[in-house]
């Protein structure tokens, strides 16, 4: 089977949607099949054309304008015709794919996978008629969790396990260390609940006189801010900044305090307790309405994680049952399975009906995408930027 993957950004680009698609399409490559990755060029000095592990990867200059794009992608489009399967990530790269090539190419199965959502709350009214119409133009949609259905409105054909890459039983154990740490590996955005921790590790030092030290991998919009809060409250937090090989970091401390799935998973893989903030709603549902549940503390104020830290740090016992409980859900995930998923899936899932196939109905479709796209890039008058909910940006634009 030739399998094409469409992406935003792709290896060695950090994230968990990255990530996810390198090792699906390693695993997808190891059953004997062709996988091609097409992908946006995150950094200007990245090749147009490079081999990984047997995947092959083309991409287009997504730093630049829409029309370079559109003439790079052109010249990639008999990868799309001649692909069995053509499987994008996310809403707006399928929506990108529908107004840059989706008119000229008719391909035989369209797939979708909706890693996510913007967890803003309430949710846009625009971003769930996007989800839908997404649903009724491809052959099959998979979600990378169960709250996303929820909250969107949707109904996906199927919900798959992430894997985990080096599987459980091949990660060296390491003790915990003699002072108690913790870590947070992810992004540093508002939605992702990063000041809660602050917080806590404020609270604690203020009211039981526990100085937590903790180690901050990766980058965001609030890096200065919380580095503003760390000082002022004289915090021991280190910002490491990204860093490819951050999960390897989980094991040096004490407490993982992680909220995305991906970093959930690596931090029960190396048994270590986790200690997930949410922020809103949604948020609290993608941590605490999840297969991985009950296998993590949550909490959505800095008083909620502070109560945690102190239970687990002076609870070696509860700790111990938290990790345990956690290592007997990871240990059972692995991408093989997930390739096996999404092999099932692609060759057992019949057509769909409303995608549209006529040359007429998908152009008609990619001239309304690109009148939309051109709408929520246009800048704001300023008085209004902070009165409405943000909208989601127009995906590789440039």
């Amino acid at each position: 089977m030739r399998c094409l993957f469409l992406v935003k950004r792709f290896w060695p680009a950090c994230g968990g949607v990255e990530k996810y698609i390198t090792e699906l399409a390693r695993a997808v490559v190891a059953r004997g099949h062709r996988v091609t990755v097409v992908a946006g060029a995150h950094s200007p000095d990245l090749p147009a054309r490079e081999d990984l592990a047997g995947v092959a990867i083309h991409r287009f200059p997504a730093l630049r304008s829409p029309w370079r794009c559109l003439r790079e992608l052109s010249r990639l489009r008999s990868l799309f015709r001649e692909a069995d399967v053509i499987h994008v990530s996310d809403v707006e790269m399928l929506e990108y794919f529908g107004r840059m090539l989706g008119w000229r190419v008719a391909p035989r199965r369209l797939f979708l996978t909706i890693h996510g959502m913007s967890c803003i709350h309430p949710v846009p009214r625009a971003e769930c008629a996007r989800a839908r119409r997404a649903c009724r133009v491809v052959d099959g949609v998979i979600a990378d969790g169960e709250f996303i259905s929820r909250w969107l409105g949707i109904t996906p054909d199927a919900v798959v396990l992430q894997g985990l890459r080096p599987e459980p039983a091949g990660i060296p154990q390491c003790a915990e260390p003699d002072e108690p740490s913790a870590v947070h590996v992810g992004r540093l955005e508002p939605d992702t609940g990063v000041s809660l921790y602050l917080d806590a590790l404020h609270l604690l030092a203020a009211q039981d006189r526990l100085v937590l030290p903790l180690h901050v991998y990766g980058d965001g919009t609030q890096r200065a801010a919380l580095q503003r809060q760390a000082e002022a409250q004289k915090l021991r937090v280190t910002f490491h900044g990204p860093a490819p090989d951050a999960q390897e970091r989980i094991a040096e401390h004490t407490l993982a305090f992680v909220n995305g799935r991906m970093a959930i998973h690596e931090a029960l893989a190396r048994r270590r307790a986790v200690i997930a903030a949410y922020t809103n709603p949604i948020r609290a549902d993608y941590v605490r309405a999840e297969s991985f549940s009950p296998c993590i503390a949550t909490g959505g104020s800095g008083e909620e994680i502070a109560a945690h830290v102190r239970r687990l740090i002076a609870d070696a016992a509860a700790r111990r049952d938290l990790v345990e409980r956690g290592w007997r859900y990871v240990r059972e995930l692995s991408w093989t399975r997930t390739a096996d998923a999404y092999l099932n899936f692609w060759s057992t899932r019949a057509p769909a009906r409303t995608r549209p196939t006529a040359w007429f109905a998908r152009l008609r479709l990619a001239w309304k995408l690109w009148h939309e796209a051109g709408a929520r890039s246009a800048p704001e008058p300023a008085e209004s930027v902070h009165q409405r909910a943000p909208q989601l940006a127009p995906v590789v634009d440039g």
